[in-house]
């Protein structure tokens, strides 16, 4: 039996745009975006890391990789 192997795209979330999310998936590729407290060095990393995960939800990413931090907005 042949192994399947299993790609995906992972980069930080204020790095995806609408177009790069839709062209990973056109290849098939899910995408994954990372937002975590320390890519924000400058300003309110909470307000930052909220508008970048709702971005990247809208935008139709696969996954999300997060902070702890932001749990209790995303879930609840």
């Amino acid at each position: 039996m042949e192994q399947q192997k299993l790609y995906f795209v992972f980069n930080h979330g204020e790095d995806f745009a609408k177009e790069d999310v839709d062209g990973f998936h056109a290849l098939g590729l899910p995408v994954i975006a990372s937002i975590n407290q320390g890519h924000y060095r400058h300003g309110d990393p909470i307000e930052q890391g909220l508008f970048h995960i709702h971005e990247m939800l809208d935008l139709g990413v696969d996954g999300l990789q997060i902070d702890s931090i932001y749990d209790k907005a995303v879930f609840g």
